[in-house]
């Protein structure tokens, strides 16, 4: 993993203008993190999650948990582009805010009532 993800950072620090160019349209950022080696359609998605918190409709991480709630945890890292985007626009359709939706949902897997849980460190 360390080969992995270094060479991925390297990637994006040689190129991080390209990446930022359309930081505004979280689609099209999304789809550019993808070319960053490594770097799937999940964590890109994540990655615009953080960078986009307020909007309705973004890219949404698709990650092993989302998966699951989803009913198809056993395509975890095994979806190709269309089967990806065809469960996110599923999910952006059972919720109105998938973001908030998926945090939520996350913060029940972990038995916490309080999504300052884990912040509590930076505070």
């Amino acid at each position: 993993m360390f080969n992995q993800k270094n060479k991925a950072l390297t990637h994006l620090s040689i190129n991080r203008r390209y990446f930022l160019e359309d930081i505004d349209n979280p689609w099209k950022f999304r789809n550019k993190l993808t070319e960053i080696p490594n770097l799937g359609m999940a964590k890109a998605s994540f990655a615009v999650e953080l960078t986009h918190p307020t909007l309705l409709r973004s890219p949404v991480c698709l990650d092993t948990h989302v998966l699951g709630w989803l009913g198809h945890k056993d395509k975890n890292g095994k979806l190709n582009v269309l089967d990806y985007q065809q469960l996110e626009t599923d999910f952006q359709t059972i919720s109105k805010h998938p973001f908030i939706t998926r945090n939520i949902l996350w913060d029940k897997a972990q038995r916490q009532p309080n999504p300052r849980y884990w912040s509590y460190t930076l505070e």
